[in-house]
């Protein structure tokens, strides 16, 4: 039959021409498993205080992300906080108009949003102003 050798807890490694035993071996892959655990868990953690619904190191933009996923974070929509200042004349003939149907009696109050869906940029008027849902059903007729 073949030769057998029997390997028992005195058995060494070799590693670069070092004999190392087979359990700090094993001892160092342990706390290197551990060390990696702990090290992607923090970033993890990092990662989703930094993807909240708010804005982060002075960005520009409001970014949603979708949760859920253990790895990833896919992106839902990302709005600029601030209206487009490209946008002031119209804003500024808006309201305006606004202010002239307002002193004629024919409107009591306004809101106006308009958000530029290829770029999203947006502007508005009088935003907080509550209005009735079925004024927003008949948008899309």
């Amino acid at each position: 039959m073949g030769n057998t050798k029997k390997i028992s807890s005195n058995e060494k490694f070799h590693f670069w021409g070092i004999k190392i035993p087979i359990s700090y071996v094993f001892l160092a892959l342990i706390l290197a498993i551990a060390a990696t655990y702990l090290y992607t868990t923090s970033i993890d953690t990092k990662r989703t205080e930094a993807n909240s619904d708010t804005p982060i190191n002075d960005s520009p933009y409001l970014i949603k992300r979708m949760s859920g996923y253990k790895f990833i974070r896919p992106l839902i929509s990302a709005k600029p906080i601030y209206e487009y200042p490209g946008y002031e004349k119209i804003k500024k003939s808006i309201s305006d108009l606004i202010l002239s149907y307002q002193d004629k009696g024919i409107v009591s109050s306004v809101s106006f949003y308009m958000r530029d869906f290829d770029q999203s940029n947006w502007i508005a008027i009088n935003n907080s102003e509550r209005y009735f849902l079925g004024s927003i059903i008949k948008i899309p007729i």
